[in-house]
């Protein structure tokens, strides 16, 4: 098991220098998401090493708050469209159209 939680975290790394460049269409992941992975990562390898699972130490974020930066700022107009109506599906809410 050791090697996938290496392998994932070598995937996440070059996601993350990915989205800083600018070639992906997501931000880089922020400090709060890197420590909420290696908790992850952390307790998984603890669980199977037979030890009790522990509660998650962060808390729970806000899932309506929308997010914008510098990839948002990128985007057409119509991408940026596409983007809202999703998220108004994802919400429940009708589009606006």
């Amino acid at each position: 098991m050791p090697s996938v939680f290496e392998m994932f975290a070598e995937l996440l790394t070059e996601s993350a220098l990915g989205a800083r460049r600018g070639v992906l269409l997501t931000e880089p992941p922020s400090r709060e998401v890197v420590a909420w992975r290696q908790w992850l990562r952390n307790e998984m390898e603890s669980q199977i090493a037979g030890r009790p699972p522990r509660a998650c130490p962060f808390p729970v974020s806000s899932l309506g708050t929308v997010q914008t930066g510098p990839s948002w700022e990128r985007l057409d107009a119509a991408r940026k469209d596409a983007v809202s109506q999703l998220r108004s599906l994802l919400a429940g809410k009708p589009s606006h159209r």
